[in-house]
């Protein structure tokens, strides 16, 4: 989805539930909506060396900053807590590969915590980034 503009990609999450790709560490702006505007979205870039055992993405917020990350996987009702590496990025290892599309729960510094279902495709890549809003 290389070149698509931020009207677009909001577009394209306000026209579905699951979350879409923008350019490679392409941040979307952070602008709060009026009444009746499309939300912001919020990003999550995936961290090269990522595979379907070793799971690291990093968050691409405007938040307060990011207590902690949980992912949930495909079918399952868990959310496993993630690890953070460095700066910014939070992992999760696997011993079994992992059951993508991944739903994000964030909770920030203030303990406001949003969730993101499905922002993580089945078919992600590393080094892409993946837009949606949250609950």
């Amino acid at each position: 989805m290389a070149g698509v503009g931020v009207a677009a990609a909001i577009t394209m999450v306000a026209a579905g539930p699951a979350a879409h790709a923008t350019p490679a560490g392409g941040a979307v702006p952070q602008v709060a909506p009026k009444a009746g505007e499309t939300p912001a979205l919020d990003c999550f870039h995936v961290e090269i060396g990522s595979n379907a055992t070793f799971f690291a993405v990093r968050p691409l917020l405007d938040v307060v900053g990011v207590a902690g990350l949980e992912l949930r996987e495909q079918g399952s009702t868990t959310w496993t807590r993630m690890r953070e590496t460095w700066g910014d990025v939070f992992r999760l290892d696997s011993n079994r590969p992992l059951r993508a599309p991944f739903s994000l729960r964030l909770t920030n510094e203030l303990g406001v915590t949003t969730t993101y279902i499905n922002i993580i495709p089945a078919n992600w890549t590393p080094e892409q980034s993946y837009c949606g809003t949250g609950t």
